[in-house]
């Protein structure tokens, strides 16, 4: 068996995974709360108290009144449990509020005025102790005034202090996260306000406009991150339509070996599709495509990836890997109508098809052969073995960028939160296991061309998809290949490097689509 360093070759980076904000549709007046900036506080008209015998329409004075919509005052504390964490919004961001201020002609006694505020916008706040999403509402009024509070989402009324300030707390529907204005059933509600990073964060969340709608966002920081909170961000890069957060959860294996096997399931059907990643990835490289196939499926994360168990001895290769991957589609998707993976995933999709050919009715291979070698896979191979430590955030992402430079900064920062860690230090660091058994002990990467034994053995329908702009399958491979199964559909995916799936999400769901269809 010839030797050469080939099985880091097999990992894909340039498909580091997908990341999207929560889903959400704000309505028309949280739309154009977020267009408009802020208002200062507003000069608001007044009627003037007059003679009691006087029958004239009161002229207006002025009065200063100020109303912000803000968190409950918290001491800071990084190391809270999540479940008790809450959003912050400065004032700068807070709705300017509509105040009519009126009083009555003066009799023997002055009565107090009723002071009506209209908030155009909202921010919740909630946890896992109060599960109905709410807002603290404040402002200033004429000491003892009756302040009315309406909103797009909730309305209440409470009485000016001695000092002239006042607050209320209004509740809101269990849907309504901060400025956007989610479409969860109501069963799922509850469960979603207990993710800390969706509901209720560490930090001040990022603010902006996206300018093609005008729909104020909160953009997640680098350290908030919830994996099942970035998915409207794919779908958004995509324009893909988007009325919620789709369903998904995540499931682990025990396996027979001893360690677990994690994967996501999306929806709450019988699976149809299986998808595994390429190495030094995870499962969520496939969102932006599951998002656009809208059909049940899983994808998994492979041993020492993502969510995964690291194996204690480090032996990652794919003929072992099927036999652990076997066990998940046993329990998940054992009438799934494909296989698809890519690159160490792909070489694992081969041997799954060939050694439990009841698991995989048709396979698909994304730009993988056993003839990938070293010298093909060198790019991928350099940023690999690149820093296994990032002094922070900005590190990690400014060396995927430089390494990925066709791909939007947007979706690799999507990759990088999926795919890589904050440790307690500070520092950044991948997710899946670098060290490999035959660097232990000193030995070359295995070779997988003996794994072309396996293509022969594969009886079901395969199509082979091929980077257009750049691959790690050489023309002698796609000959080798058709001349061991001359039924393969081969498709070059035109414009998409070595990630199909993270290139060209979009023509790689469609293929997908004409694999089911085989």
């Amino acid at each position: 068996m010839r030797r050469i360093l080939v099985f880091c070759a097999l990992v894909s980076v340039t498909g580091l995974g997908a990341w999207a904000l929560p889903a959400g549709q704000a309505s028309s007046a949280m739309e154009q709360a977020a267009a408009e900036p802020a208002a200062s506080s507003p000069v608001l008209p007044v009627a003037p108290e007059v003679s009691s015998d006087s029958a004239a329409t009161p002229a207006p004075t002025t009065i200063p009144a100020t109303a912000v919509s803000e968190a409950p005052t918290q001491a800071a504390d990084p190391d809270a449990s999540a479940d008790h964490l809450t959003a912050e919004r400065s004032a700068a961001e807070a709705p300017a509020a509509i105040v009519t201020t009126t009083t009555a002609p003066p009799t023997t006694t002055t009565a107090a005025p009723t002071v009506t505020v209209a908030f155009t916008a909202t921010q919740a706040f909630g946890s896992c102790d109060e599960p109905i999403p709410y807002d603290i509402f404040s402002g200033a009024a004429t000491a003892g005034s009756t302040v009315s509070i309406s909103s797009p989402y909730g309305s209440g009324s409470t009485t000016a202090d001695a000092n002239g300030h006042w607050e209320h707390k209004v509740e809101f529907p269990p849907a309504l996260r901060g400025e956007q204005f989610l479409s969860l059933p109501p069963d799922r509600a509850a469960a979603r306000l207990c993710r800390s990073s969706l509901w209720a964060t560490r930090r001040t969340p990022e603010v902006r406009n996206r300018p093609s709608d005008g729909i104020r966002v909160s953009v997640m920081t680098a350290q908030q991150y919830d994996e099942f909170g970035l998915f409207q961000e794919n779908a958004a890069e995509y324009d893909l339509l988007y009325d919620g957060p789709p369903t998904v959860r995540r499931e682990t294996i025990a396996l027979e070996r001893g360690t677990k096997l994690s994967a996501l399931v999306w929806g709450d059907a019988d699976p149809e599709l299986v998808l595994i990643h390429g190495g030094a990835q995870n499962a969520h490289t496939w969102d932006t495509v599951a998002l656009k196939l809208d059909r049940p499926l899983i994808a998994i994360d492979l041993p020492g990836h993502g969510h995964s168990d690291f194996r204690p001895e480090h032996d990652y290769i794919p003929t072992s890997m099927a036999d652990d991957v076997a066990q998940a589609v046993q329990q998940l998707a054992p009438n799934a109508k494909a296989v698809v993976g890519m690159s160490l995933g792909g070489m694992t999709a081969i041997c799954l098809a060939a050694d439990h050919p009841d698991l995989v009715r048709r396979l698909g291979v994304v730009d993988v052969t056993p003839g990938t070698d070293h010298a093909k896979a060198e790019p991928i191979i350099a940023f690999v073995d690149g820093p296994e430590y990032f002094k922070d955030f900005a590190e990690i992402l400014s060396r995927t960028v430089e390494f990925n430079p066709g791909r939007s900064e947007v979706s690799l920062r999507r990759g990088i939160l999926h795919n890589a860690y904050e440790m307690d230090d500070g520092q950044w660091t991948w997710r899946y296991d670098r060290m490999r058994d035959w660097k232990i002990g000193g030995d070359d990467a295995p070779s997988f061309e003996d794994l072309w034994d396996k293509v022969d053995d594969v009886k079901v329908p395969i199509t082979l998809w091929q980077g257009g702009k750049w691959s790690v399958i050489g023309d002698e491979d796609v000959t080798e290949w058709m001349k061991r199964r001359p039924d393969t559909i081969h498709i070059v995916v035109e414009g998409a490097g070595h990630s199909i799936q993270g290139d060209k999400p979009m023509e790689m769901a469609a293929h997908i689509e004409d694999l089911l269809a085989r």
